[in-house]
């Protein structure tokens, strides 16, 4: 029966949807005061952080979300080449922990020439990556070899970033590869078939420029909706300043979600790199060029709550799940 105190609201021609799901919100991480004496040596490398420790809601954060309907919100770090232990949250007050650790987080982060720490070139990144992994297989096999035959080999000096690293990989949790063009979703397809990696993209909005090689991989992406603005054409010395690639990719740009989607490929769509009110009409945008408005649903809930471990709690209206 009704509650008595309940408030009777008319709804007739109005839709009810589930709990969006914004699948990448970067928050601030706070450095270490002081480097654990088992941490790894290169100071960009914390698969040991684990960002839900570090998460506290931000009222005007959650108030712009709240406003375009999203519910809860996949949390990511902003820093560092192995950044750490991605989860999910509830977008409430008290920032409830749905799910602690989603994935690792992996950047191409490059400081530049002009800076003294390693690595300071995409080379350095690349191979620091591919050293790593390398280090946590080593790690792992020659402290399995140690406890089997204790008496023939020295204690093995601890490293949580490789312990963790090389657990992540044998249990195949994901690895999340952040991009920002679509060859450097090739070159992190390269890295996971090289080290056995269940690997996530998070898409740069070029992807339909290579996405015949990308389907035979066929990832989930989280994709930013970020479009380009309207280039400006109306003073003709201006308009050549526009080159063809870029002029191709505005105009290409809002079909990209639909391409990859045609090709089986899950999407999971965030509101990264956008503000206010872009993300609903770029999406609208997206739908008025051929996006199903079924796909474009679940790509804000029933995907990423499947991807992410909580399809019993989120992405549909149903009895027990999460409003």
């Amino acid at each position: 029966s009704i509650s008595k105190d309940a408030t009777a609201l008319d709804f007739t021609g109005k839709t009810i949807y589930p709990g969006f799901i914004d699948s990448w919100v970067e928050i601030s991480t706070q450095s270490e005061k002081t480097i654990s004496h088992d941490a790894h040596w290169n100071h960009k490398v914390i698969a040991r952080l684990e960002l839900f420790s570090q998460y506290h809601p931000d009222k005007k954060k959650l108030k712009s979300l709240h406003k375009l309907g999203f519910t809860a919100a996949h949390i990511v770090p902003d820093s560092g080449i192995f950044q750490g232990q991605t989860a999910l949250v509830q977008l409430n007050h008290e920032g409830t922990v749905l799910t602690s650790a989603v994935a690792q987080d992996i950047a191409y982060e490059v400081d530049g020439w002009g800076s003294d720490e390693y690595p300071n070139s995409l080379l350095g990144v690349v191979a620091l990556l591919r050293q790593t992994f390398m280090d946590a297989a080593w790690f792992r096999e020659a402290r399995e070899k140690t406890i089997q035959f204790p008496e023939f080999n020295e204690p093995l000096k601890n490293n949580r970033d490789l312990d963790i690293l090389s657990q992540w990989r044998q249990e195949s949790k994901p690895f999340i590869f952040e991009t920002n063009h679509e060859l450097t979703v090739l070159r992190s397809f390269t890295l996971a078939s090289e080290f056995g990696l269940n690997g996530w993209i998070k898409g740069s909005g070029y992807e339909y420029r290579q996405v015949s090689e990308i389907e035979k991989v066929s990832p989930i992406i989280i994709l930013p909706l970020d479009f380009p603005v309207t280039p400006d054409l109306s003073d003709p010395y201006q308009a050549l300043s526009y080159s063809t690639s870029e002029l191709k990719h505005w105009d290409m740009a809002p079909d990209n979600p639909t391409i990859l989607i045609d090709r089986g490929i899950s999407v999971a769509f965030t509101t990264h790199g956008l503000k206010g009110e872009e993300f609903r009409k770029n999406l609208s945008r997206s739908v008025e060029r051929g996006l199903p408005e079924t796909d474009a649903l679940a790509s804000i809930t029933t995907i990423p709550a499947e991807k992410m471990g909580t399809s019993d709690q989120l992405g549909k209206i149903k009895k027990g799940f999460l409003a």
